[in-house]
């Protein structure tokens, strides 16, 4: 199967330890190359923990998402991660 899961916790504050405001969701992307991330999807659900990005052809993948706030502002990227795919 040519899909990675990716799973998550989801926040509850902003990074200055103040409460999360008006989050409306997340923004996931993916590409073939660490920061460069082609492929994007918007999920405008707060309450999900994790996405399963599928289709993906053999190599190696990265990943990245940030929030969305809901006049549509993003957070930085959080950590990269990868899974190759055989």
């Amino acid at each position: 199967m040519n899909s990675a899961i990716l799973s998550w916790l989801p926040p509850t504050e902003n990074m200055d330890g103040t409460p999360l405001t008006s989050f409306a969701g997340y923004k996931v992307y993916w590409g073939t190359a660490p920061g460069s991330f082609t492929n994007s999807v918007e999920l405008l659900n707060p309450g999900l923990s994790s996405y399963v990005v599928e289709q993906l052809t053999r190599g190696a993948w990265y990943f990245t998402m940030t929030t969305v706030s809901a006049a549509g502002v993003e957070s930085a990227w959080s950590n990269v991660a990868s899974k190759i795919i055989l």
